[in-house]
This record gives structure tokens, sequence and C-alpha cells, in this order.
């Protein structure tokens, strides 16, 4: 200050060209000469100078609009790094739930690990395998064996004593066929068995009441009446001859 003050032979003080007014502003009177006028401009032309022509001794409008600019720079430094702790923050809570929830599953699975013996093996677990596929062969085979029986052991259940059967035929053509019942009650055809017997013809309802037990069989699909006819050479007690075709399912 004290190199202006020589520099322009007057008092100088700061001089703030945004906010500050002119000295006739002031209670300072207007300068009256040419002499004053040069003073009131040198000092206003070096207040709205750079530093690089005034050697940093004022603080010009260029030094408040770089204030100004690293100000705005600070602020949105500060909300940038604010916004990083936030993400940071957030992903280390969420890796300390990931872990945590890992953590809970490795521990089920160590209880579930304790729950068993701890001397089984590879071996043994072939063995316990190899155990449980010849029990399921072995039924498979009890089935296949018995399975006729059981067969025919639900016809003569269902067969009343009125009604004789002569015959039973298996019929293997429809053997793995589809029989759909629904899209959640699909059967698979295992076989047919053909009936071929008689009743009194005194006892039509019987024959009807016969074919609806073995359609309420639980190992009976369709039935099909294939014939059914009256046998004139009976004498007075005519007899209905009848075959009748039973899915098995």
């Amino acid at each position: 200050m004290e190199f202006a003050a020589i520099t322009t032979l007057t008092d100088v003080e700061h001089l703030d060209p945004v906010f500050d007014t002119l000295p006739g502003s002031v209670n300072v009177p207007y300068p009256e000469n040419a002499y004053e006028r040069g003073l009131v401009t040198t000092a206003f032309a070096i207040s709205l100078s750079s530093n690089d022509y005034t050697n940093n001794f004022l603080f010009t409008s260029n030094d408040k609009l770089n204030e100004k600019k690293k100000q705005n720079i600070n602020i949105a430094a500060s909300i940038i790094f604010v916004l990083i702790f936030i993400f940071c923050s957030a992903f280390a809570n969420w890796q300390g739930f990931a872990k945590n929830r890992e953590m809970t599953k490795l521990d089920e699975l160590v209880q579930v690990k304790n729950n068993f013996n701890p001397n089984i093996n590879q071996e043994s677990m072939v063995k316990m395998i190899s155990r449980a596929e010849q029990k399921i062969k072995s039924r498979n085979q009890y089935i296949l064996n018995y399975f006729p029986l059981a067969v025919i052991n639900e016809i003569c259940l269902n067969t009343p004593a009125n009604i004789s059967i002569s015959s039973l035929e298996a019929d293997f053509s429809d053997q793995n066929k589809k029989k759909n019942e629904g899209e959640q009650n699909s059967k698979e055809i295992l076989a047919k068995v053909i009936i071929i017997g008689s009743v009194g013809i005194d006892s039509d309802s019987d024959f009807t009441e016969y074919i609806l037990n073995l359609g309420n069989s639980r190992i009976f699909g369709d039935i099909e009446v294939l014939q059914k006819e009256i046998d004139d050479d009976a004498g007075k007690d005519k007899i209905l001859n009848f075959k009748v075709s039973v899915e098995i399912i």
C-alpha cells in the first residue's frame, strides 16, 4: 500500500470494483481537474487489473473470481467426497450382510453334517446306494412275479356268486401306452385283461353292477364291453354271455 501511495501521490484505499462506489458517492468531492481524474482512473484501473501487472499488492477483481471458482471447486469436491464415503459405507454394509448370510448357511450345513455318522466315507455311501438299488430291484421283481395274482384276486373280489367267469386272457397290445386323465393324472396302461363269463338273463342288472364295481377298482381303468349276447340253447334259464376288456393301470 505504501508503494501505491508513492506512485499515485495520494492516499490509496482498497477498492472493490463490484461492491464499492466511486469516491464521489462516499462524501468525497468529485475530481475537479485532469490531474485528479487521472488519480481516480489510475486507482480504478489498478483495482481492475491482473496480479501480473500489480505484483500481488492489491486484491483485484480477477482474484475475486478466482476465489469464487476455488470455493465452488471445494464445494464440489466436498460433495463428491461425501458421496464416495456414503457409497463405500453402503458397500461395506452390504458386504457384511452378505458375509453374515453366507456364514449362516455354512453353519446350517455344518449342523446337517454333524447329524450324520462321522465314519461315513465314499465306500460306505456306495454300499448304501447299492443296497437301496437292490431293494428297489427286489420290490420290482416281487411286483412282476405277483402282479398277475393281484389282478386275478381283484377280479375275484369284485365278481358276485351269480356271475361265472370261464376265461381270463392277457392283452399287451397297449402296454406302456399313456392314459391321460388331465395333466396331473397321466397314467400308463400296463396291460389289458379280457374277461369272458356269463350271467343269468334275469340278472342283467347284476351284470351292470359288476361292470361298475370293476371300474371302481384302483388297478383297473376303462372297461369296454366287447360282446354281450343271450344263449338261447340254455333251456328255461337263459344265460347272458359277455366278453369285456379291462385296462390295468
